[in-house]
């Protein structure tokens, strides 16, 4: 099914000409996810899953890795926000299960 779907996804064929139903539900799902920073549809190879983020501290602050509540979960990122964290001194701490 995987395959079908990806076959679909790199030809040429027109969407449009499926039913919406099956376009909307069921091939859309596999291809795209909500980005949970911006809320857009992306690709899903363009994105990054299940990744807590935190602001960067100095050296010397001995609890960077100490988990509080200011760390940020994402459950998906798309990669054009994963970028704006990073350039906003945001870095990922480990990746969730």
């Amino acid at each position: 099914m995987v395959f079908i779907l990806f076959c679909l996804y790199m030809s040429k064929i027109n969407l449009n000409a499926l039913p919406q139903v099956l376009v909307k539900h069921v091939i859309k799902s596999y291809i795209f996810c909500k980005c949970s920073c911006c809320n857009q549809e992306v690709i899903d190879n363009d994105s990054t899953k299940k990744i807590y983020m935190k602001e960067y501290k100095t050296i010397f602050d001995d609890d960077f890795y100490v988990y509080y509540n200011d760390m940020e979960y994402y459950d998906i990122i798309c990669n054009e926000c994963y970028v704006k964290k990073l350039n906003s001194n945001m870095f990922p701490i480990k990746k969730g299960n």
